[in-house]
């Protein structure tokens, strides 16, 4: 079942525009106004579990919420996320094909 990501922003920006971003995948996304009221309603219903089906879904939603899985805003909830930085970290952190150097 899709759910939001935990780490993603929403700031105004010029126009009547949003800037998206997730802090956890790196993608900055911009979001008219329409587009930021139709996330609106979308988080709503995936919070009280109905984007688990496209039938909850209108089109611009379901269309959106493609979009929003392309760049991690929306995630499935089978992993935790936080689960899924710690892992990263790990890797890098323990990886010996890298060398990192603090000067």
């Amino acid at each position: 079942m899709p759910k939001l990501s935990l780490y993603n922003h929403f700031s105004p920006w010029q126009e009547g525009h949003y800037l998206a971003f997730n802090a956890a995948s790196g993608a900055l996304a911009l979001m008219t106004a329409e587009n930021y009221a139709t996330y609106l309603q979308l988080s709503k219903k995936l919070a009280n579990g109905q984007g688990a089906s496209a039938e909850g879904l209108d089109e611009k939603e379901q269309e959106l919420l493609a979009q929003l899985k392309y760049g991690q805003f929306v995630v499935e909830d089978d992993i935790p996320e936080r689960d899924k930085l710690k892992l990263r970290y790990r890797r890098t952190r323990f990886a010996t094909n890298a060398l990192g150097l603090v000067i």
